[in-house]
C-alpha cells in the first residue's frame, strides 16, 4: 500500500514515433547523398566506419557536384576570358589521402605496363601537369613483354573509356531532363483523354516542347565540348604568337545546322511515338469497358515504364543518343574549323564501344580491328565506310545511330601551318 508505478521503458506509440524519425533520417540522408553515419546513425559507429563514410561522401557526393559547376563555370567565364579554366584542388582533403595514394600505386602498376602518363593522368584524374616531362604521350616503362599491336589496342579502349566517362555524366543529366519531358507529356494527354478529346491534336505541341528542349540541350553540349575540342587542338599549333588568340565558333552554320535539323527531326520522332502508345493504351482499354478516368490513370502509369529504371528507360536512350551525337559532332565542327584556320591536315580514327553491347556495324572480333569500322581512319571531311561522318551521325540508319556509344580520335598534321 502506497507503492507508486512508473514507466521505466518506452511506449509502443513511442516507439514508433522513433522509428519513424529514423525513416525520415534515412530518406534525407539519400535525398542529398549523404552517409548515416556521418550525423551519427548509432548502428555505424566506430572510427573506421566513420572514415569510409567520409570517403564515399567526397567521392560519391562532393566531387562530382564540384565538378559539373566547374565544367559550367568554365562554359560561362570562357565568353569574357577565353583563355580560363575553371578547376578545384583535392590535395589537402584529409578524408581522400588513402585515395590518392591508392590512385599513385594503380598509376605505378599502369606504367609498368606501358601506359602512357598522359593517359594515366586522364584515367585516374591525377591532375598532374605533364607539359615539361618528355615523352609524357608514348608508351614507355614496360616491363611486360607484349606485342605492339596489342599495346595499341589497349591504348584505344583507355582512350575509349575516358571519353566514354566524360559522355555519361552528360547523358545522365540530358536523361533526368527528359524524363521530366515524358512525365508531363503523359500528364498532359491523360487529362485530354479524361476530358473526351482527342490526343492527336496535342502532338504538335508536344513536338513544340521537344524541340526547344533538344536544341537546349545540344546548344549547351556543342559549346563546352566544341570549345573543349577546339582548345586542344590550337595547344598544338606551332606559329601562334603570344597573345594571338582563336576561339571556338560555337555559332558556326555547321553547328547551327545540325542543332535545328536534329531537333526538328528528334522531336517529331518522340512525339509521334508517345502520341501513338497513348493511342494504344485509350484504345484497349475502352476496349475492356474501363472510364476514362481509368484510362488516364493508365496513360500516367506508362511514365513509370518509360523513366524507372533511368538506366534502362526510354528517357536514357533518347539522352544517350542524343548526346553522343552532339558530342562527337562538335569534336567533328571543331577539327574542321582548326583545319580551315590553321591548314592543317586531320585524320579522325574510330574509337569502337570495347565491350559485348557492341553492334556488329561498329566492331569485329576480339582485336576490335579485324572488321567493321573499329580503328578505320579517315579525313575529317570524308565519312567512314559505314556511311557515318562521325559516331552518332543522325542522317545514318537507326541501327547504327540509336545509343551508340562509339567515339573518336584524331591525327593532326600540323605541317603547312598558316595562323
Amino acid at each position: 500500500q502506497g507503492a507508486e508505478a512508473k514507466q521505466v521503458g518506452r511506449t509502443p506509440k513511442e516507439m514508433d514515433y522513433i522509428k519513424s524519425q529514423e525513416q525520415a533520417m534515412y530518406a534525407i540522408c539519400s535525398t542529398f547523398g549523404v552517409d548515416p553515419r556521418l550525423i551519427g546513425a548509432q548502428e555505424f559507429s566506430g572510427r573506421a566506419a566513420r572514415q569510409e563514410a567520409e570517403r564515399a561522401y567526397w567521392i560519391h557526393t562532393v566531387i562530382p557536384e564540384v565538378q559539373m559547376w566547374t565544367e559550367y563555370m568554365t562554359v560561362y567565364y570562357k565568353q569574357f576570358w577565353p583563355d580560363i579554366r575553371v578547376s578545384y584542388d583535392l590535395a589537402n582533403i584529409e578524408a581522400l589521402q588513402d585515395e590518392f595514394s591508392g590512385k599513385a600505386a594503380a598509376g605505378r602498376t599502369l606504367f609498368d605496363m606501358g601506359v602512357p602518363l598522359e593517359e594515366i593522368n586522364r584515367r585516374l584524374e591525377l591532375d598532374l601537369n605533364l607539359d615539361d616531362v618528355p615523352g609524357a604521350s608514348e608508351p614507355y616503362g614496360i616491363t611486360l613483354s607484349r606485342k605492339s599491336d596489342s599495346r595499341k589496342s589497349d591504348s584505344r579502349i583507355i582512350l575509349w573509356r575516358r571519353k566514354d566517362g566524360e559522355r555519361r555524366i552528360w547523358e545522365k543529366r540530358f536523361a533526368e531532363s527528359f524524363a521530366k519531358g515524358l512525365k508531363k507529356d503523359l500528364d498532359v494527354l491523360a487529362d485530354v483523354v479524361q476530358n473526351g478529346e482527342s490526343v492527336t491534336n496535342y502532338e504538335d505541341t508536344i513536338r513544340q516542347a521537344w524541340e526547344e528542349r533538344l536544341s537546349v540541350s545540344h546548344t549547351v553540349l556543342g559549346k563546352f565540348f566544341g570549345e573543349k575540342k577546339y582548345d586542344e587542338l590550337v595547344s598544338k599549333a606551332k606559329n601562334l604568337k603570344p597573345g594571338q588568340r582563336k576561339n571556338f565558333d560555337a555559332t558556326a552554320r555547321v553547328m547551327a545546322d545540325f542543332i535545328r535539323q536534329v531537333s526538328r527531326a528528334k522531336a517529331g520522332y518522340i512525339a509521334s511515338t508517345t502520341i501513338l502508345r497513348v493511342r494504344n493504351l485509350a484504345a484497349e482499354a475502352v476496349e475492356k469497358g474501363l472510364a476514362l478516368s481509368e484510362v488516364a490513370q493508365r496513360i500516367r502509369d506508362q511514365a513509370e515504364v518509360w523513366t524507372e529504371p533511368l538506366e534502362r528507360s526510354r528517357a536514357m536512350r533518347i539522352a544517350r543518343t542524343e548526346a553522343g551525337a552532339g558530342i562527337n559532332h562538335a569534336n567533328y565542327a571543331a577539327r574542321q574549323q582548326a583545319i580551315t584556320e590553321f591548314n592543317w591536315k586531320i585524320d579522325k580514327e574510330w574509337l569502337e564501344t570495347p565491350d559485348t553491347r557492341t553492334r556488329d556495324g561498329s566492331t569485329g572480333e576480339a582485336d576490335h580491328t579485324s572488321s567493321g569500322v573499329g580503328g578505320e581512319r579517315v579525313p575529317n571531311d570524308q565519312p567512314y565506310s559505314n556511311g557515318l561522318m562521325y559516331p552518332g551521325d543522325p542522317s545514318g540508319p537507326a541501327e547504327e545511330v540509336i545509343e551508340c556509344r562509339c567515339s573518336e580520335t584524331e591525327h593532326v598534321n600540323t605541317e603547312g601551318e598558316t595562323v
